[in-house]
């Protein structure tokens, strides 16, 4: 089988200065921590890109929410509204107000190989079930932190963003660089990826 593959990367410094553009559209986005603020700005940028919903969206967490866990366990008045954070499920929420969509979400920590695992996963669903996938998925680097999604479905089934001003090498190279060499044997394995 041949699948369609696509991704997109973005990035921003934590704490974030400014509000974002789509604060009116997510109740209470000041809450939100670092990796659910950055999952919703990647998505409000590539929107366009992305275009049709997926019928499956596997949020891929590597470190599960550790560093959230960290800073409610050093604050001094923890409270209700900041532990919910600490659930790495909950980092969907503000994503899935953005999109306006209600389907079925996977949140996979596997980690060393939680992007590779969700992608695998992906590739599966997209095989047996003849839908589009998005697999998003977040890190931290240092005082920023980057979202990436991979758009991944069959051949053909949706429109992969060709006009893109990332040169393709420039891209694989971004693409593998979420992934560590002990995880990159089981991306796709018996699949031909078409990367546009």
């Amino acid at each position: 089988m041949t699948l369609g593959f696509d991704f997109f990367r973005h990035k921003l410094q934590w704490p974030v200065t400014e509000t974002p553009a789509w604060a009116n559209r997510v109740e209470r986005w000041y809450q939100l921590d670092p990796a659910a603020f950055v999952l919703a700005d990647a998505y409000w940028t590539f929107q366009g890109s992305l275009s049709e919903p997926p019928g499956w969206l596997i949020l891929a967490s590597p470190s599960a929410s550790n560093f959230t866990d960290a800073q409610f366990a050093a604050s001094e008045t923890p409270s209700p509204a900041k532990f919910v954070h600490t659930l790495p499920n909950i980092r969907s929420v503000a994503l899935l107000q953005l999109m306006k969509w209600s389907g079925q979400v996977l949140c996979l920590q596997k980690d060393p190989g939680t992007i590779a695992y969700a992608l695998n996963e992906a590739f599966r669903l997209v095989e047996f079930e003849e839908t589009t996938v998005w697999v998003a998925t977040v890190r931290q680097l240092k005082n920023e932190w980057a979202a990436a999604f991979y758009k991944i479905g069959r051949e053909g089934h949706f429109q992969v963003n060709a006009s893109s001003e990332t040169p393709l090498s420039t891209r694989d190279a971004e693409w593998f660089e979420w992934l560590d060499s002990s995880s990159r044997k089981y991306v796709a394995e018996g699949y031909e990826i078409i990367k546009k």
